[in-house]
């Protein structure tokens, strides 16, 4: 099953981290989690129906009722055959049933069929708001659009976002979940076997799938005649003390612990007039292109004010220092406003740019006095592949939304990126909307800040990048004086050595560059930095990356023959 590897790889973390305290030395049981996953479907796949020749629906009542997608309201305006005889429903067990078209609402994206018949196999609707980010989502649809597949397609993921309205109540969900061809219509199921949303779209660029809660959907045939008992009231699958709710209630957990760290970053940019007008705004058709011979002229006039989208930063410092993505901050910013998660606002200023880790420094003009809350780190040194991680950001709706943007997955290296980023590389779904929050544990505690989607990984990769905590803070004293902070460059090519020799040889020197200047030769070795020993050419580059930056003096002890001497080289900035 497609979650059984990352539990296998995490269980060492689960086993300290949910387990009540009398068993925290024992480890979660894989044989359990994967019962209780099957159990879910088991439960509930009976109802995930299929709706004519390629729509995936759910049975909600055991009168019939069958809501599926919205579209499917079209078949039955367009084809007189489906008017007069109904839709085919297909069941798991392969009976089939003539539905016929109740109502439709456009809002919701969903359709309400109903059979004639009784007994039917159902799935109930979770409880109203009852839906939290991070909790484990499944999704249950047809395998690919083939009618004569009868399985059903199980996906596993995260509530990664849950929008509102300005009452309060749940109007759209994002998840990691995946969805397939012939699953639009797809129910989406918690971890008590409740209906929580049907599948509305998958939006372009993201690795998530939008759904319309079941709250929605209920509100909209509230007034429809003869669906009274339509929604029938919920009843949970698993027991109250499942590993499988353990699991999905920690992840929340932990969301919502780094939820207080991470900030909304509104930027206002100052564009030229010219630029500001030649892009139309919302809702504005494009104007028509100049003719080649009467080539349009600039519009004169001070720039135009820009108001930006949201961006991620993360409070590092309790006195109000922020980090963010360094290119969203870039010459032209006339003003950025700092929306923190107990609803206030702050005015921020940018103070210095850390160009190894691709962040920004800036500092929110707080009033004296005013202390910011900051997530407890961890030193990444004892990170391990395959441990559960969190990548928690900013909502992305109105600043003073609740509920943090949330994607998990697995450490599935580290060590990577480029030689001045040592990063640790996860698969919990980076993207442009959590670039500049947190990657933390499962306890919540920070373990690195997420960075923009890198070429050639792209945002729907699903691979990303975070740069591990302690690196970002050694760098951020610097930052606070309003140094801008450059990778290093020695100016040399390494080679390993051959075992049992230590240490890493020049192999090349860069000319004009700091080894030069220091004195290093080709064929010298650099048995150890700043008194720490050199065993390879990543102890080396680990060294380079997490202690220094363009400007640092670094001391080399070289063995040059049976020779040793000790040179100090000043790092310059990489070319």
């Amino acid at each position: 099953m497609r979650w059984r590897c990352a539990f296998a790889l995490s269980t060492a973390i689960l086993g300290a981290s949910l387990l009540p305290s009398r068993a925290n030395a024992q480890m979660v049981s894989l044989d359990v989690l994967d019962r209780e996953f099957v159990r879910i479907v088991e439960a509930v796949a009976p109802a995930v129906v299929r709706v004519g020749p390629g729509f995936t629906g759910v049975c909600i009542a055991e009168n019939g009722f069958v809501l599926t997608d919205g579209r499917v309201a079209e078949t039955f305006k367009e084809n007189p055959d489906v008017r007069a005889k109904g839709i085919a429903i297909t069941f798991p067990d392969k009976r089939t049933f003539s539905a016929q078209w109740v109502s439709a609402h456009a809002d919701t994206n969903t359709c309400l069929l109903k059979i004639d018949a009784k007994r039917l196999p159902f799935a109930r609707p979770s409880e109203p708001d009852s839906v939290r980010v991070g909790q484990f989502l499944l999704s249950i649809g047809n395998a690919f659009d083939t009618a004569a597949e009868s399985a059903p397609a199980v996906t596993l993921g995260i509530v990664a976002a849950v929008h509102r309205d300005a009452s309060g109540r749940t109007t759209r969900i994002e998840t990691s979940a995946a969805t397939n061809p012939g699953q639009d219509g797809c129910p989406y199921f918690d971890v008590d076997g409740q209906l929580v949303g049907v599948f509305r779209q998958q939006p372009s660029l993201q690795d998530l799938a939008l759904l319309t809660p079941m709250d929605q959907i209920r509100g909209a045939y509230e007034g429809v005649a003869g669906v009274a008992d339509a929604f029938p009231p919920p009843r949970t699958v698993l027991p109250p003390r499942s590993r499988a709710r353990a699991l999905s209630t920690a992840f929340h957990a932990a969301a919502m612990r780094a939820r207080s760290a991470v900030v909304t970053l509104v930027v206002t940019k100052a564009t030229p007039a010219a630029e500001a007008t030649a892009t139309p705004g919302e809702g504005q058709a494009a104007p028509p292109p100049a003719e080649p011979s009467k080539p349009r002229d600039a519009p004169k006039g001070p720039p135009v004010l820009v108001r930006e989208g949201a961006v991620t930063g993360t409070i590092v410092d309790a006195q109000g220092y922020v980090l963010a993505p360094s290119k969203q901050f870039p010459d032209d910013v006339v003003s950025i406003e700092a929306h923190t998660s107990d609803g206030k606002t702050y005015r921020a200023s940018v103070l210095a740019h850390d160009r190894k880790a691709g962040l920004a420094l800036l500092v929110l003009d707080k009033p004296r006095g005013t202390q910011f809350e900051v997530l407890e780190s961890v030193a990444t040194s004892g990170l391990q592949e395959g441990q559960f991680v969190i990548a928690v950001a900013a909502p992305h709706g109105p600043p003073a939304t609740p509920d943090p943007f949330v994607t998990v997955g697995v450490v599935s290296a580290l060590h990577r990126l480029d030689p001045w980023r040592d990063a640790i590389q996860t698969d919990a779904g980076t993207n442009v909307k959590n670039a500049g929050g947190v990657l933390v544990d499962l306890r919540g505690r920070l373990l690195g800040i997420v960075l923009s989607p890198e070429w050639p990984f792209g945002q729907n990769s699903g691979l990303g990048f975070a740069m591990p905590i302690d690196a970002v803070l050694a760098a951020v004293e610097r930052l606070k004086s309003g140094t801008d902070v450059e990778p290093a460059y020695l100016g040399v090519t390494l080679n390993d050595v051959p075992s049992p020799a230590v240490g890493v040889a020049i192999a090349e020197v860069a000319k004009g560059m700091p080894a030069e200047k220091a004195g290093v030769m080709v064929g010298d070795l650099i048995v150890a930095c700043d008194g720490k020993p050199m065993r390879d050419r990543r102890g080396f580059s680990d060294f380079m990356a997490r202690s220094k930056c363009a400007g640092d003096a670094v001391e080399l002890t070289l063995q040059r023959g049976d020779r040793s001497l000790v040179v100090v080289a000043t790092l310059a900035k990489r070319p």
